[in-house]
């Protein structure tokens, strides 16, 4: 009885386990490198990390003062 309790603690927590994805942008305003920024992402597997890493992807367009900036955020799971 007691193996079998530890074979389910074990299976358990490897089951729970997820691993930890680096997610590195890069921010970019009108086409010059900026920055370079990485965040740690652990959302289960890769996809679901792939997925929430290209949710920090960004592009846009503002005026200020009568010049036109154009930033953008690139990202990729590593």
């Amino acid at each position: 009885m007691k193996k079998m309790m530890l074979a389910a603690i074990l299976v358990g927590g490897l089951v729970s386990c997820s691993k930890e994805y680096t997610c590195t942008c890069e921010y970019y305003t009108n086409g010059n490198l900026d920055n370079t920024d990485n965040t740690k992402i652990a959302e289960g597997n890769r996809d679901k990390s792939a997925a929430k890493c290209d949710e920090m992807d960004n592009d846009y367009t503002t005026t200020v003062g009568g010049t036109t900036f154009h930033t953008e955020t690139k990202c990729t799971l590593q």
